[in-house]
């Protein structure tokens, strides 16, 4: 199937960006986790990951693109009935990892992350926890980041792996709430529903619509391939 060039009213199934993370790493092994060559693609596994819990938490589906340009490193998108109309809802994405390498806590490392940055309202953070790491409770740490700073973004949200040989992963929200979802992505993605691709069009003023399409999309902006 011929490959149609990235499209910013084309959005992406969260399942799309797992699978597509996933074949990378089985490919190329550990590498896909550290090598910069892969970075926009782990932003998007990482932020799709997040979003089978936020549909859970907003009770809606959430749709995702690798932008163009950069910031934001994600771009995701549901839309919400008012009335008889259609209105999207766009949330745009900062991806950081937090590794074995990373010298302080999460809050800490979310504060340098934050610091001095005023990101618009309608931004997120996705932290993924790439190192072992126990925490007690999470209202401990949400009160260690508002204690080093005023987070100046809409919500800050953690994902890390429960076991390394499973696909069972906790999703954290640490602000403004404090909330906890345990999941497991295979399970997850299997509810989502069909179709791994979607066009948005504004229909009228306010209006707009979404079409689902059998096209294969590029994924990557600017990347040779899928």
């Amino acid at each position: 199937m011929e490959t149609v060039g990235w499209n910013k009213n084309v959005w992406f199934s969260p399942r799309y960006a797992i699978n597509y993370f996933w074949d990378i790493a089985r490919k190329v092994g550990k590498v896909s986790i550290k090598s910069n060559k892969y970075k926009k693609e782990r932003e998007a596994w990482i932020t799709a990951v997040a979003l089978l819990a936020i549909n859970k938490e907003t009770g809606r589906t959430w749709w995702l693109q690798i932008p163009q340009s950069d910031p934001p490193d994600i771009s995701c998108m549901t839309m919400i009935k008012k009335g008889n109309i259609n209105e999207l809802n766009q949330q745009d994405v900062e991806v950081m990892e937090i590794t074995k390498q990373s010298p302080g806590t999460i809050a800490q490392e979310i504060k340098k992350k934050l610091s001095d940055k005023f990101y618009p309202s309608r931004y997120v953070l996705i932290a993924y926890l790439r190192r072992t790491e126990e925490i007690e409770d999470l209202r401990i740490v949400a009160e260690e980041i508002r204690s080093l700073i005023k987070p100046r973004i809409s919500s800050v949200w953690c994902i890390g792996n429960l076991s390394p040989v499973s696909h069972d992963y906790t999703v954290f929200s640490l602000f403004p709430d404090v909330k906890q979802y345990c999941l497991n992505i295979i399970e997850e993605c299997n509810k989502l529903m069909p179709g791994d691709f979607a066009t948005v069009r504004k229909a009228k003023e306010a209006e707009w619509k979404m079409v689902k399409s059998n096209k294969l999309y590029k994924f990557v902006p600017g990347s040779k391939g899928k």
